[in-house]
């Protein structure tokens, strides 16, 4: 039996609900053939390859968070289903060209689950941020009271 050490994503976090999204990851030990089933998500965003449309509920502020099909814009939907803002965070963070003529977001979800980390940006204040990764492998930090986006580099 082989063992293989990696992050693998898990839907039944409790720290944040899903639909059709990455899930947080977790490190783990597992068998080879255990895992191939369980890190598709990850495997994804590590291929870059956009997933479509995501969805990613804060647990903390029950603001649902909308990665629409052109794979840039954001909504922040109210636990009402208010509409509290719409952004490009790649626009708004004036982010130049890198790698891909037209980048689109991989993975939106906790700041202390991304890859790369992004939670240090976020300071004593991780449960305020969503973090973001586009295809291109740029990253950041969306605010998700307002939408602010913080662009944080690339790997």
């Amino acid at each position: 039996m082989s063992l293989v050490a990696h992050s693998v994503h898990n839907g039944s976090n409790q720290e944040g609900s899903y639909a059709g999204n990455s899930p947080t990851r977790n490190s783990l030990v597992c068998d080879v053939s255990e895992c191939t089933t369980r890190n598709h998500n990850l495997r994804r965003a590590l291929s870059r390859t956009f997933p479509g449309p995501q969805v990613y509920k804060d647990p903390h502020s029950t603001t649902t968070l909308y990665v629409e099909t052109d794979g840039r814009h954001v909504a922040a939907i109210s636990g009402d289903g208010r509409l509290l803002w719409n952004k490009d965070p790649f626009e708004d963070g004036h982010l130049r060209f890198y790698r891909t003529k037209n980048p689109k977001i991989v993975y939106i979800g906790p700041a202390s689950q991304s890859r790369p980390d992004a939670e240090p940006y976020a300071g004593r204040e991780p449960d305020n941020f969503v973090a973001i990764t586009f295809n291109n492998s740029q990253f950041g930090l969306l605010r998700i009271s307002n939408g602010e986006f913080k662009f944080l580099g690339n790997d």
